[in-house]
């Protein structure tokens, strides 16, 4: 009874000592690529963050409302698609943000970009009808 005591306390040491290694390996490993375990873990936030749906909008624009309305009647379907609404007439960090997913779409840029504009992992989109026709199909009922 004695020795199986022993053996439990031994294993438990082993893992605790073995887990404390790996976290020092993985601290000392962020601190030799310029970062800490707190950068590390910002860049993995920011990676989630570029892979969310994006509802690109404009304070004062009419398209923009009728999807915010569709959206509040159907406020489930912006949980599920992990959603997140960007105002751009008045923020520029948004506006630029919105440029480089319209890049990245290979959407012409040179005459603006129109809003409602919706960026979903790649896919792009302009337009109230069809953003709200896409998140019916793709996330909805």
């Amino acid at each position: 009874m004695k020795n199986k005591k022993s053996l439990i306390i031994a294993g438990v040491l082993i893992v605790l000592l073995a887990g404390g290694q790996a976290l020092l390996k993985k601290s000392s490993s962020s601190a030799k690529n310029g970062g800490n375990i707190e950068s590390s873990i910002e860049d993995t936030v920011e990676q989630e963050a570029e892979d969310l749906s994006v509802l690109f909008y404009g304070s004062t624009c009419p398209h923009c409302i009728v999807v915010e309305e569709w959206l509040a009647e159907n406020a489930e379907i912006e949980e599920v698609a992990g959603l997140v609404m960007k105002e751009v007439y008045e923020n520029k960090d948004n506006s630029t943000e919105m440029t480089q997913k319209a890049k990245e779409c290979g959407v012409a840029t040179e005459n603006g970009i129109g809003v409602p504009f919706l960026y979903d992992n790649g896919t792009c989109l302009m337009g109230d009808q069809p953003i709200i026709d896409y998140l019916k199909e793709t996330y909805g009922k």
